[in-house]
């Protein structure tokens, strides 16, 4: 038990900035009708698209402003999802919980958004959960940012001296969870990144089946892709793809 704490420890960085859960000026508190605090929504009128964003292992899902402005389509109805022991969330987080809110937060929007298209994306950590969703339930599109094949790989990249492989505990198996699925796939990742190595990303990509397009941006890492998202042309493709179109 310690031990997967400790484990637990490396592998997950929550802040609780917004502890209250009370949103910005854009992003609102997203709550069931039972009150279960899920993240937070921008709205949207006239909706034609859903997106859930399932965000990476630092900090907090309204740390992900910028994904207002890299889709900045008002018909679109951006979800951030937030995990347990994150942000205002009670709990601790390990991979089975993240999973299983994941699919309640996902049957929750289908029942409440039921004919609308919905995009799935997932950031670093949050291509688990997103492609675990891709994997168990129907969605449109499913779209990842700075992705890895498996935690363990990962992992045994960084520590190559310890047993990674045998003793981890939440191994996020990414390459498993979507060798069965045919959604259209996009992946964007630097070229640089110092987190989760490109090669991990391109050997999920290698392994996936259905439709698939791969981006790769040179001089780009881990932590400093967002502008590369928001304003560059080489993502113009990846932009609309969330969008549908």
């Amino acid at each position: 038990m310690v031990a997967s704490i400790t484990q637990r420890n490396l592998q997950y960085f929550p802040t609780h900035v917004d502890r209250k859960g009370a949103g910005n000026s854009t992003f609102r508190p997203w709550r069931d009708v039972a009150g279960q605090f899920w993240g937070y929504i921008r709205p949207s009128e006239d909706p034609k698209r859903v997106v859930i964003f399932f965000h990476g292992n630092g900090g907090e899902a309204l740390g992900r402003n910028w994904l207002d402005e890299l889709i900045p389509d008002t018909r679109v109805l951006l979800l951030l999802a937030e995990y347990p022991g994150f942000g205002a969330r009670a709990g601790d987080p390990s991979e089975a919980l993240i999973f299983q809110e994941a699919e309640l937060l996902f049957d929750t929007v289908r029942q409440k958004w039921a004919l609308l298209p919905i995009t799935i994306v997932g950031e670093s950590l949050g291509s688990g959960p997103a492609s675990y969703i891709a994997n168990k339930r129907d969605i449109d599109r499913l779209a990842l940012i700075s992705p890895f094949s498996s935690a363990v790989d990962v992992g045994q990249f960084h520590y190559p001296y310890l047993p990674v492989r045998w003793i981890m505990k939440d191994r996020y198996e990414n390459m498993r969870y979507l060798a069965a699925t045919p959604v259209p796939l996009h992946i964007v990742q630097g070229e640089s990144d110092e987190v989760v190595p490109i090669q991990f990303g391109e050997k999920l990509f290698e392994a996936y089946t259905g439709p698939k397009t791969f981006t790769r941006l040179p001089g780009y890492g881990h932590n400093d892709i967002v502008p590369a998202l928001i304003k560059g042309e080489k993502t113009k493709a990846f932009r609309d793809f969330l969008v549908g179109r």
